[in-house]
């Protein structure tokens, strides 16, 4: 990671980030485009630190671990709709048996 730019996801979601300028490095006027460079640069291919990088695969992970933890939600929901619409189906095809 670049030494002027400060990167903070703690406490974001996964694809967010707090960008910050490190006070000690200046933003001279003559420097600006050289200094934006970084910037961008860093968003498009981050140097991250590898406990940045475990913290970025943990957020990932967690977040697939939610949509499968909700995607069960759904199919559980969805096996229970089947069943009672069997429940329902047997109980019509049965009082038209009775008739």
């Amino acid at each position: 990671m670049n030494p002027e730019i400060i990167r903070d996801q703690k406490n974001l979601p996964t694809f967010f980030s707090r960008i910050d300028v490190n006070k000690e490095e200046l933003c001279v006027k003559e420097n600006r485009i050289i200094f934006f460079e970084k910037i961008i640069n860093e968003f498009l291919s981050p140097q991250l630190t590898r406990d940045e990088k475990i913290d970025h695969l943990i957020d990932k992970q967690n977040l697939i671990l939610e949509i499968i933890t909700s995607q069960i939600a759904q199919i559980e929901k969805l096996k229970s709709e089947i069943t009672e619409l069997k429940k329902e189906l047997e109980k019509q095809t049965n009082s038209g048996n009775k008739k």
